[in-house]
């Protein structure tokens, strides 16, 4: 199906900036080999679950968002498959609380993340967690306008991360993705490129919205959709508003509350980079991650995983034998771990996973 074109209206200095980038967008990549540090960063996680019951928790309460992100992560590094599987069991095992019962509250965003996740780990029956179907209970959330959205008494806060997330975990399960979802995710693009994190129907209408992990997970989405020119198009624009987040170091710079360059929104644009076939792109954020690496001049605990931001880094360092792995450094480093090896959401699994818990030697 040949998808016309919808793109955004852009002024003379843009359109022939997009001119330059003017090359055919490769196709996705096959599932890349990881490398020590996506195996090292992700032992991390792996041994903050093992003790930790298998989960993540925020102020107290079990984060089956986070722990799903984990898995990810473990998964794309290839480690951890037996806990990762322990990992995934609790959340199915709390379904309901994380996706919704599927009457009066079925959130859209945390379906897709959990089908994607089954498919990961190659859930059985396929597309299951917690015996819910939720290839099914996924596109019951498709909106006539082609929008994932939640059914909820409290509001919807279905978003861009959300909408691609649905599109990455349906392709995935072999499902015909439908045109006006992969429409209503490209008008969420801005003119700069990037997307913006919060839906309209009318499409994004200033670049001041535009969002870098939100168009990370959009070109996902997109890479799931059928690679038109349109599509291809798309995805050129969205590299190239992320490549000019990105700083001489290779850091990515976060979102409108986050402005610095950060662990998360650099791991989240590599692998995106990586996955689109822009891999000088994605050698030069993996550099910048490696200077957030917690290496052998910090506690064993800590080594392998990854600071936010530099200004953590300082600050552990700065704490010497005291110093301890926070809240923060384990989010980033399952963002990182993403971005160290490179593999496209459409192409993570469990597959081969090694049930060690690899650590850095010094």
């Amino acid at each position: 199906m040949k998808l016309p074109i919808n793109r955004p209206r852009r002024s003379v200095a843009v359109a022939a900036a997009v001119a330059a980038l003017a090359i055919a967008v490769p196709s996705v990549a096959a599932q890349a080999s990881t490398s020590p540090r996506a195996q090292t960063s992700a032992g991390v996680v792996q041994r903050y679950l093992a003790a930790h019951g298998s989960h993540f928790a925020t102020s107290g309460y079990p984060d089956y968002g986070l722990t799903l992100d984990a898995v990810l992560a473990m998964d794309s590094a290839g480690v951890g498959d037996y806990r990762s599987g322990k990992a995934t069991a609790y959340v199915g095992n709390h379904i309901a609380s994380y996706i919704g019962d599927g009457t009066a509250e079925a959130y859209a965003g945390a379906t897709a993340k959990a089908l994607l996740v089954s498919l990961s780990q190659r859930a059985t029956p396929t597309g299951t967690l917690g015996g819910v179907d939720l290839v099914t209970r996924l596109k019951s959330l498709q909106t006539a306008s082609g929008r994932f959205s939640d059914k909820s008494q409290y509001g919807d806060y279905s978003n861009t991360i959300g909408q691609s997330l649905a599109l990455v975990s349906l392709a995935r399960a072999g499902q015909k993705l439908s045109y006006s979802s992969i429409s209503f995710l490209r008008k969420q693009q801005c003119t700069n490129g990037g997307f913006q994190l919060n839906v309209a129907g009318r499409g994004c209408s200033s670049n001041r919205k535009a969002d870098p992990d939100a168009t990370s997970f959009a070109v996902q989405g997109l890479l799931a959709a059928p690679q038109t020119e349109v599509t291809k198009r798309r995805i050129t624009w969205a590299i190239r508003y992320l490549k000019s987040r990105m700083t001489s170091a290779g850091g990515v710079k976060g979102g409108a509350t986050t402005s610095g360059p950060n662990a998360n929104s650099t791991g989240l644009a590599v692998m995106s980079f990586d996955s689109a076939g822009y891999h000088s792109l994605g050698r030069k954020g993996r550099h910048f991650l490696t200077t957030l690496r917690f290496g052998c001049a910090y506690p064993a605990s800590m080594r392998g995983g990854v600071a936010y931001d530099r200004a953590r880094i300082s600050q552990a360092r700065s704490q010497h034998t005291k110093a301890r792995l926070v809240d923060q450094d384990l989010r980033a480093t399952t963002q990182a771990v993403l971005g160290f090896s490179g593999t496209s959401l459409l192409k993570i699994t469990n597959r081969g996973a090694k049930h060690s818990s690899p650590r850095v030697s010094c």
